[in-house]
């Protein structure tokens, strides 16, 4: 898993991870339409960059950012220890 795309469903926020950025934006975009999410963005587990779903609103990126970044590091933190489980 390298990259994890973040998302908010029902006022709580949840991430999932995959291998390649394509099928993470895919997931987030179909997402969007089909199950009632508001896509965040993504985060890069290996280079830590973030690509916001809210690029256009350059007022909140940073704040965005930050939080895509605390989400994805925990949900890949309770990754790895299931798998050491």
């Amino acid at each position: 898993m390298r990259f994890i795309a973040v998302f908010n469903q029902q006022s709580d926020y949840h991430a999932v991870g995959f291998d390649d950025l394509t099928d993470a934006a895919d997931f987030l975009l179909g997402g969007y339409q089909e199950r009632q999410l508001t896509p965040c963005g993504t985060y890069d587990v290996l280079t830590g960059d973030i690509v916001s779903a809210d690029a256009d609103e350059s007022d909140h990126v940073g704040d965005m950012d930050e939080l895509i970044r605390r989400i994805a590091r925990t949900y890949l933190v309770k990754a790895l220890n299931r798998g050491r489980g």
